[in-house]
Order: structure tokens, then C-alpha cells, then sequence
């Protein structure tokens, strides 16, 4: 059921309230960097730069952003090299819907 909204994967075999919390947690990241996205329709985004905007873990950024990519929310347009690490990263950018 949660997959079609939010991609999480059970590693650590939680259940119960647990699992529920770690859940809406999840979907909360997506909810607020979707609107980061939203918010800056032209800018393009790494997943570092969603870590910096937001504060969250890397792979927690990398895992909504390949969400959202999927899902057709935001769009791959290039590679940038991250100061950081040295290393090129994917940017995305949001895609704006027709009215």
C-alpha cells in the first residue's frame, strides 16, 4: 500500500508502531523535498544540496529523489561535480505540471 506514495524499505524488519512511525517519516521527507522542489521550480537540485537544504541523511535524500524522479515529480537534467566528495552527482530539476 505505501509503496505507490513513498519507497521504504524494511531493513532492520521493524513492526508495529515502530514501522508506522518510521513509515510517516518517510513520507514526511518526500512531502518536504518535493516542495523544495516546488518552491524552486528553475533551480537544480543534487542530493547533496537537498542534504544541505534539508538536514537529512544523504541516502534518505538519494532515496526520495529517485522516488520522485520515478514517480515523474522531478526530472534528470545533467551531472554537476560535488565540491565535497569530488564526485559528479545527478541534478533534477522539478517538473512543472500543465494546468
Amino acid at each position: 500500500m505505501f509503496s505507490r506514495i513513498v519507497a521504504f524499505f524494511n531493513t532492520t524488519k521493524e513492526s508495529g508502531a515502530k514501522l508506522q512511525e518510521n513509515v510517516a517519516k518517510a513520507m514526511a521527507q518526500r512531502k518536504i523535498i518535493l516542495q523544495l522542489f516546488q518552491d524552486n521550480p528553475n533551480k537544480m537540485f543534487t542530493g547533496s544540496m537537498v542534504q544541505k537544504e534539508t538536514g537529512y541523511l544523504i541516502v534518505s535524500c538519494r532515496r526520495v529523489i529517485t522516488l520522485l524522479n520515478q514517480q515523474g515529480e522531478i526530472v534528470r537534467v545533467g551531472k554537476q561535480l560535488c565540491p565535497e566528495t569530488n564526485s559528479n552527482e545527478y541534478t533534477y530539476v522539478y517538473r512543472a505540471k500543465n494546468s
